[in-house]
């Protein structure tokens, strides 16, 4: 067995070794035959290679057939790519911003548009309020620092010179104010006690003085407030820099722990509430005067007048080279700073109103701080457009109306873009309270777009183009989806409308390049119109167009024609049928709605109110074309439609919503009627009299120029009147809307406190009802109890949707009653 087992490992040995010689002889052939291939792939590459450039040299020499395949293929790709490119740009133009968002970004972040400077600049931040960025600057030095040392190092070091002129400064101080310099003397009386070899120190005692500092604390008082401001008045940097640190230490009052421990210096207490408001008034009042002063800045504001681009550069310029700049950089920084930090905690309109009208003489200092300006922008914007205090508001435009004019280019591309996008965003609810806010911020808005047209224009472009857009993608859509007319059946579309129809109205419309947009505003309003079919729902909405077209017409000199879309709204509403008996509508305030309920529909309210608003705006336009030489064609539509509806109802009509016969047609359409016929009466007849053709249009334009100056025709004088009249129901209807939602609001509180106090009484019933039960514990049927009263179900209390339900005994009463 020994030799069998022997002679198998022999075997197995010999095996293996034959089977490695095998494997090790594949992998060298495999090799050899692997560079032998390359070898050729080689060699034939450099042959093509070779004929590829022959065929190069030689222009009528026909291309290889795998380079046509190559080169097809190359166009075939270029050609996908071009219409995938194509198809990108009209995606981008299908997919539209909304309407409160700036086409340019694909999103509605607003860090797109506030985000911070170029580079370089300085960004005013919660952390330039810090130690890390101020602290190291002396707090007792008014010695004109170098800017180099600035730049390099925040600390400044004391030499003998800057000693030198310290202790002249300070002797000047204790001979102007001798009560501040003993105020010095004990409370920091290592200020006055110092010696010319103070620079010549080891930085070890430098920073053991800081130490020291540091720990210090200041406990703030009115008459210390007063000091500082004085001596900051008489530019005094040292008072100036410790009065900027307390005003910051107030901003950051409120904040957390953690904030306050990054942000807020610790040498400063505020005891009480008298003396933060001190502080905070101080500050705000003293500080920016006190810096425009020292760098010879002018406070007094620009007119949009006077507004150049490059006049603003040239301010900053002034401010940045002035010799004290380096010194009053870090106040100016760590105002603003916390300035922007205080208004977004104050909540008080008073406060906010007093710190907006405070921070707007510091606007020229924001030319060097381009984070601090945006940052700024952004809360007075949020302060004008969302609040409910009138002052505020007012406030806040001031501060925007100052930035546009004052900061250098591009700011007022920035300002103009925000606050436009602003405006959109917070008139998505339109109601009779926030009505004089809507028009306050359109108000805001003319004025803003009128200081430059030429810069106006381009952003006037792309947001009438953004709503036409809408628009298209509407009358597209609006027969296939249900919602697709919500995006343009909507407050924010028509202020959007109305916004640049009062810019077109006024002065800068006037000017050349914003003039261009008056046929386009014209045309979106007319898509409206037309998009809005023959609905009654929507006759709010076509009131608010056809006047922005009047009033569009009126000021520009452009012909728009409403008088189809009137007509057509009078039958919409009903004129000429019987309106309905059992329908109980309110009234419609015009104003402030953009559609009714359908309740309304058919309805006297609506049919009255229509012809109310009709009668307004076709007398408006009559009145401002009724000296023109083709009045009569003009008015001859409209005098024919309102014959036929006086024939119809005092005829009669045999349907079954019909009128009766002899119905009067409504008062103000037979006087309108009447005015027409007798306008066109004295046009024709001073028309008969000239001596000029068609032609000539020169003359055609002075036709009846004295009447017109004079406003002596009789639809002008009509419509003076009526003007007149309603301005005033329109501000009673406002002073009544408002008085009846502030009752319903008083009415709603006092429902809840009724509610509250009945569930009182509902609760205490209860508990002594279940008490009287709980002490007679007397069986049903006893002798002498007699038969078991029915108790009697309570009442409804007066406001009390269901009765109280009865208290059921608990569930032992029951048993031993069972029992």
């Amino acid at each position: 067995k020994q030799q069998d087992r022997q002679g198998e490992a022999k075997h197995t040995a010999a095996m293996g070794h034959k089977a490695k010689k095998s494997t090790k002889k594949f992998v060298a052939k495999h090799l050899k035959d692997t560079i032998k291939m390359r070898k050729q792939r080689q060699a034939k590459a450099k042959r093509f290679n070779k004929r590829r450039r022959k065929d190069a040299e030689d222009e009528d020499a026909p291309a290889h057939p795998r380079e046509q395949k190559n080169k097809k293929q190359q166009e075939g790709e270029q050609q996908e790519q071009e219409e995938e490119a194509k198809q990108q740009e009209k995606e981008k133009k299908t997919k539209l911003a909304p309407l409160g968002q700036d086409p340019e970004f694909d999103t509605d972040d607003e860090e797109a548009l506030y985000s911070g400077g170029e580079e370089g600049s300085d960004d005013v931040d919660e952390k330039s309020g810090s130690d890390e960025d101020y602290g190291d600057m002396p707090l007792h030095d008014d010695t004109e620092a170098k800017p180099e040392a600035i730049e390099g190092d925040p600390s400044l070091t004391e030499t003998r010179e800057e000693v030198a002129q310290h202790r002249k400064e300070l002797e000047e101080l204790k001979k102007s104010d001798p009560d501040f310099f003993e105020y010095l003397s004990k409370k920091d009386p290592q200020l006055l006690g110092f010696s010319e070899t103070a620079g010549a120190g080891s930085e070890d005692e430098d920073e053991e003085g800081k130490k020291k500092t540091d720990l210090e604390t200041v406990t703030i008082t009115a008459d210390l407030v007063e000091q500082w401001a004085e001596a900051a008045r008489k530019h005094s940097l040292h008072a100036l820099r410790l009065l900027t640190r307390a005003f910051h230490n107030g901003c950051h009052l409120s904040d957390d722990k953690k904030d306050k421990e990054k942000f807020t210096p610790k040498k400063f207490i505020i005891p009480n509430s008298a003396v933060f408001d001190k502080l905070m008034t101080s500050g705000l009042s003293t500080i920016p005067s006190v810096l425009l002063e020292i760098l010879d800045v002018p406070s007094q504001p620009m007119s949009a007048a006077t507004y150049h681009a490059q006049q603003q550069q040239v301010t900053v310029g002034r401010i940045g080279s002035h010799k004290k700049w380096p010194l009053c950089r870090p106040v100016a920084k760590l105002f603003l700073a916390s300035v922007i930090h205080l208004l977004g905690t104050l909540t008080n309109g008073t406060m906010l109103a007093y710190t907006l009208m405070q921070v707007e003489t510091a606007v020229p200092l924001l030319g060097l701080f381009q984070a601090a300006s945006k940052q700024l922008l952004k809360s007075a914007l949020q302060q004008w457009a969302a609040s409910e205090d009138p002052s505020v508001q007012l406030a806040g435009f001031a501060v925007i109306y100052r930035m546009a004019i004052s900061l250098p280019h591009p700011f007022l591309d920035v300002s103009l873009k925000a606050a436009y996008l602003t405006f959109v965003r917070h008139v998505k609810y339109v109601s009779v309270a926030s009505l004089p806010r809507v028009q306050f911020l359109l108000n805001s808005i003319v004025e803003l777009f009128s200081i430059d047209p030429a810069c106006s224009y381009q952003h006037a472009f792309v947001y009438v183009q953004q709503l036409a857009l809408h628009l298209r993608n509407t009358l597209q859509q609006h027969l296939s989806k249900k919602d697709a007319a919500k995006t343009v059946h909507n407050w924010q579309y028509v202020c959007g409308l109305r916004a640049w129809v009062e810019l077109l109205c006024g002065a800068a419309g006037r000017q050349e390049p914003l003039r261009h947009l008056v046929f386009p505003v014209a045309q979106l309003l007319l898509g409206l119109l037309e998009l809005q079919g023959g609905s009654p729902l929507l006759l709010p909405e076509r009131i608010h167009c056809l006047r922005l077209l009047v009033q569009l017409s009126e000021s520009t000199g452009a012909f728009v024609n409403p008088v189809p879309f009137c007509l057509e709204a009078l039958r919409m509403a009903g004129v000429g049928h019987r309106p309905k008996a059992n329908a109980s509508a309110k009234s419609i305030n015009w104003l402030a709605s953009l559609a009714i309920p359908k309740a309304v529909v058919g309805s006297r309210v609506l049919c009255e109110g229509t012809v109310s608003q009709v009668h307004d705006i076709m007398l408006q336009f009559f009145a401002l074309h009724s000296c023109s030489v083709a009045f009569p064609e003009l008015a001859m539509p409209a005098v024919l439609f309102l014959r036929r509806l006086k024939k119809e109802l005092s005829s009669g009509s045999s349907e079954p919503n019909g009128v009766k016969k002899g119905t009067p047609m409504p008062r103000q359409l037979t006087q309108l009627l009447e005015k027409l016929e007798e306008n066109m009466a004295e046009v024709t007849r001073q028309r008969a009299v000239v001596d000029f053709g068609p032609q000539e249009l020169d003359k055609a334009a002075s036709f009846m120029l004295r009447q017109k100056e004079e406003k002596s025709t009789p639809l002008m004088q009509s419509w003076l009147k009526v003007r007149q009249h309603r301005e005033v129901v329109e501000k009673q209807l406002l002073e009544s809307q408002l008085a009846e939602d502030s009752k319903k609001k008083r009415g709603k509180k006092d429902k809840k406190m009724v509610k509250k106090e009945e569930d009182d009484d509902d609760l205490s019933e209860s508990e002594s009802d279940l008490g009287e039960a709980d002490a007679d514990e007397v069986p049903e049927g006893d002798a002498g109890g007699g038969e078991a009263k029915e108790e009697e179900p309570k009442r409804k209390r007066p406001g009390q949707k269901h009765p109280p339900k009865t208290k059921q005994p608990p569930r032992k009463m029951q048993k031993r009653r069972g029992k």
